[in-house]
């Protein structure tokens, strides 16, 4: 019988989306915030002003991707998980997601 596990691939798969942008994102706001310590605002002002205003743009994405990643994606594929090992374990239909072999 193959597996089958609908709930990982429509809820599981945004979070690991979410988290790869995550990382990208600390990674560019890493580099930015070094790139900011060497451009110089005296010799290169136009320079130095798109890194700083590239940088908070970054930063306020970063926190915002965050929050939808902790208070959004991650509860609600944790409550359909929890809704189709109820429904797996008691028989009874909870959600019209359906999962086999994925609790043995």
């Amino acid at each position: 019988m193959p597996r089958v596990d609908t709930v990982g691939g429509n809820y599981y798969k945004p979070l690991e989306r979410a988290e790869a942008v995550g990382s990208g994102l600390f990674w560019v706001v890493s580099i930015l915030s070094i790139a900011a310590l060497f451009a110089d605002k005296v010799a290169y002002p136009i320079v130095y002003d798109i890194v700083q205003i590239v940088f908070i743009v970054c930063v306020l994405l970063f926190f915002f991707q965050g929050q939808v990643q902790k208070l959004y994606l991650f509860p609600r594929a944790e409550d359909k998980r929890r809704q189709e090992l109820l429904s797996n374990s008691y028989g009874v239909t909870l959600t019209h997601e359906e999962t086999v072999g994925y609790y043995n």
